[in-house]
């Protein structure tokens, strides 16, 4: 056999289409579509729009099917697409040759169409003043949105406010020049794509106009005949023009003479200028004042700027008058000047030298002008003018325009004035003078005017006048008494000096002061300790405003131990609390006039204070005795004289001191006369003896009467407290007795291991029968007793007394189990047998009995053998 080989493929061809994207493009613009089938020959390609076949369209729709390489492209192009065109479009292939996918194959997409935007702008022109408000509007009036905004101002990009899917806005507050122009919007679709994207622009001009605005004018100065230029600037849009242009000089309207356009590239300028060739005081000489006006969008704006023209006027001195001044006058010397403007004026005194008007000497003044333009320049003296003010005073007047001079003469005249004549205050015992110092020129002469009643030639001499010192202008009169003051001579006194000049007169006080007499009320008193006391001190006779002054026994202390309290004619010495130690004894009030050291006369007053002490018992306590004690009862009593104090008992009768049951003793006094009484029991106290005992003490000064408490404690003792023996089988109890007052709490002690929750409880204390002062508490077990609760128990009795304690045992029996040894036994008869018994548990000692068989007889057929543990 031999053979070959042959062979045949088989190609099986899966056909593919590929086609358009989804696809989204603007109303107007051309769309293809196009799909392409992998490997397909012989096919008829159908497009569909939604469910409705494409039918081509002169000019408008056309599908191309062309074969390429191994498949079948076709191209649907659609011209100037619309709306309408939007849908799913599908390339349906159908032929016979197309793979081995069968006869038909198909591929669709969306082709979307967008309505181009159209941009509106309102308004399309606005006009605002500077520093309005305005707001823009951009909005799609057409298209799809949603849709993006862009403004531009003059070619440069600009943000907007608030933007919605078709509107955009630019809002504008206080606008400036500079937001003046023109406004173009963009609106653009958002959704196309990049090479097929619309936009729509719309614009609107804003044109801000800018109220005039002038420069400040400085003031114009010129001599009277020089040449007047002035220049007004201002600005504003639209520019003024020239015939809305003016110059006001004192209400005279005059029209500029020159407009120049301002160079300035922001808001738009112009210089408006007048020109006067020869200035004239009466008619340029005052206010003036530039003034434009301008028709805005509001209406007509004027404006207007102020400033002053000043014509020059040179001064002249029309008068500079002498003045005569009286001292202390405060003269006036007044220059009369004619100028314009007003002149500077300076004054210059005697001495060549100018005077400082601001200074606090002198002030001055101005007034003026009158219609001639004079004005009254004064200068003033602030103080009273002396005689070295006297001499020739020089006004000068000076402005721009020149400068003058003129004197006149001050003349001074000093009119006498007392300048030292001083009250006096003198005492009975002395002789006193009254000094009335004059300042004059000439010499003046000096006339006295005493009180009504003092006689010259009796009281008084006056001295002749004299120069006081080196002040060649003083002079001095002098009022001798020739015997000792007395109170009448008490009164006002008059100087008088008189010269060519006039006179000057002054009074003074002449005040005789009586020594004082002091009296203290009362001049002796006796108070218990404790009182507030009073000391009054005056002085009836004399010449008050006193002084008071207080000296207190050797032991008091000012600063704690009283109070004083004066004023000019009285003094009051207060002790709050009087004390034996601090305050006993003579308080001394020394009164002395309240004047300088020469003149100051003085007595002294006393009063006597007595403090007694009244019982006061400083403590009386409570006592704790516990039988067999023997207490002390203390009763600490202040007083002086040293108190009586006896005591009472619980019955209210009271204690023999002097029995052989107690004892009294005293001890004292402390500084603070305090004693310290006692009352000792002198035996062992027992409770009757307790309850409330009375310490009374008394002196001639009162009684006074406390109380104490003596309370008497029983120390707890055990009196019953027994063994207890039980069995396993029995709840056992054990009982505590004791004697105690007041009543005991007992505390149980278990042997080790004993747990009360689980094994016992303990009953309320309770009086142990008729005996009130016997108690008792029983300890209960709560369940069978067992072997372990064997031991020591142990009671402890505890009050405020002390405590007692006692222990007992408990006793647990465990039931014996017996046991015989052997349990059965086989013997031969007659041979010797033998039963142990024996209990291995139970507590012994046991006690052991048997019992034979019927048959047997104890008595001669076996015989017993027992100890404690064993039979």
């Amino acid at each position: 056999q031999r053979s070959s080989v042959a062979t045949g493929t088989l190609a099986v061809q899966i056909a593919t289409i590929t086609g358009f994207p989804d696809t989204t493009v603007v109303a107007g613009t051309p769309v293809v579509l196009e799909c392409k089938a992998l490997p397909a020959q012989n096919v008829f390609v159908t497009w569909l729009q939604g469910d409705v076949v494409v039918v081509e369209a002169l000019a408008r729709i056309a599908i191309n099917t062309i074969k390429v390489e191994a498949g079948v492209n076709s191209r649907l192009t659609i011209q100037n697409v619309t709306t309408a065109d939007s849908g799913i479009y599908t390339c349906f292939y159908n032929g016979t040759d197309i793979g081995n996918t069968g006869d038909t194959i198909q591929f669709s997409g969306f082709l979307t169409v967008l309505d181009a935007p159209v941009a509106e702008v309102t308004p399309s022109t606005l006009t605002i003043i500077l520093g309005g408000n305005a707001e823009f509007l951009c909005q799609a009036t057409a298209g799809t949105p949603p849709f993006s905004f862009a403004w531009t101002l003059n070619g440069n990009s600009i943000t907007s406010g608030v933007t919605t899917d078709n509107t955009s806005v630019v809002p504008l507050s206080n606008v400036q020049f500079s937001a003046a122009g023109l406004y173009v919007c963009t609106v653009t679709l958002q959704q196309a794509d990049a090479s097929n994207q619309a936009s729509s622009t719309a614009t609107s001009m804003l044109t801000v106009q800018v109220p005039p605005q002038i420069a400040p004018i400085s003031d114009v100065v010129v001599t009277e005949g020089q040449r007047i230029s002035v220049f007004c600037s201002v600005t504003s849009s639209p520019r003024v023009a020239q015939e809305n242009s003016s110059f006001i000089i004192n209400g005279v309207s005059l029209m500029s003479t020159g407009a120049d356009v301002s160079a300035d590239p922001g808001i738009p300028g112009i210089d408006f200028s007048l020109a006067i060739p020869m200035a004239d005081f009466a008619l340029h000489n005052g206010d003036a004042v530039c003034r434009v006006s301008l028709d805005l969008v509001n209406g007509t704006v004027v404006r207007s700027t102020s400033f002053s023209i000043v014509v020059l006027v040179p001064p002249a001195i029309a008068q500079f008058s002498d003045v005569v001044a009286i001292i202390p006058a405060m003269p006036t010397l007044t220059c009369v000047v004619r100028a314009d403007p007003v002149a500077t004026v300076t004054f210059t005194g005697p001495d060549n030298t100018a005077i400082d008007t601001t200074s606090t000497m002198f002030n001055a003044s101005t007034s003026g002008p009158d219609t001639n333009f004079t004005y009254m320049h004064r200068l003033t003296f602030n103080r009273a003018v002396v005689l070295t003010d006297e001499g020739t005073y020089t006004c000068m007047a000076s402005n721009t325009a020149g400068t003058v001079s003129a004197s006149a003469m001050l003349t001074v005249h000093l009119t006498p004035t007392i300048e030292v004549f001083n009250d006096v205050t003198t005492v009975i015992d002395l002789r006193p003078s009254l000094r009335c110092t004059a300042r004059a020129d000439p010499l003046p002469m000096f006339t006295w005017t005493p009180p009504a009643g003092v006689i010259a030639d009796t009281t008084y001499t006056i001295s002749s006048t004299v120069q006081d010192g080196d002040d060649q202008l003083l002079y001095a009169s002098v009022l001798m008494f020739t015997r000792n003051a007395m109170p009448n001579d008490t009164g006002t006194y008059t100087c008088d000096a008189t010269n060519a000049g006039g006179s000057g007169m002054a009074s003074a006080m002449l005040t005789v002061l009586v020594i004082p007499q002091a009296v203290v009320s009362p001049a002796a008193l006796t108070v218990n300790e404790n009182a507030m006391v009073e000391f009054s001190c005056s002085a009836p006779i004399g010449t008050p405003p006193y002084l008071f002054t207080w000296t207190g026994p050797g032991n008091s202390n000012p600063a704690t131990d009283y109070s004083i309290d004066s004023n000019s004619t009285h003094s009051l010495l207060t002790i709050p609390m009087a004390q034996v130690i601090a305050n006993d004894g003579m308080y001394t009030c020394n009164v002395t006039l309240n004047r300088t050291s020469d003149l100051q006369r003085s007595s002294v007053a006393t009063g006597t204070l007595t403090v007694q002490i009244p019982p006061a018992i400083a403590q009386f306590s409570d006592v704790v005795a516990i039988i067999p004690a023997m207490p002390t009862l203390t009763c600490v009593v202040r007083a002086d004289p040293v108190a009586t104090v006896t005591f009472t008992g619980p019955d209210n009768t009271a204690i023999d001191t002097t029995s052989t049951m107690f004892n009294a003793s005293t001890s004292g006094p402390d500084t603070n006369f305090t004693y310290m009484h006692r009352l000792t029991f002198n035996r062992a106290v027992v409770l009757t003896d307790e309850g409330t005992y009375t310490c009374m003490a008394s002196n001639t000064a009162g009684t006074v009467s406390a109380s104490a408490m003596l309370t008497v404690h029983l120390t707890p003792t055990i009196e019953v407290f027994n063994d207890v023996t039980t069995v396993i089988d029995l709840r056992p109890s054990l009982r505590c007795t004791a004697r105690a007052d007041p009543l005991p709490m007992f505390t149980w002690t278990p042997p080790a291991g004993v747990i009360a929750d689980t094994t016992y409880t303990i009953s309320s204390t309770v009086q142990d029968g008729d005996d009130q002062l016997l108690y008792a508490s029983v300890l209960m077990f709560t369940r069978n007793a067992m072997p372990n609760d064997t031991g020591t128990y142990t009671c402890d009795a505890t009050n405020a007394g002390g405590s007692g304690m006692a222990s007992a045992m408990l006793t647990v029996l465990v039931i014996p189990q017996a046991v015989v040894s052997p349990a059965a036994l086989t013997v031969n008869e007659n041979a010797m047998v033998e039963f142990s018994c024996s209990a291995p548990i139970g507590t012994p000692p046991y006690l052991f009995t048997w019992t034979g068989p019927g048959n047997s007889n104890p008595a001669t057929d076996y015989s017993i053998d027992s100890n404690s543990t064993h039979s």
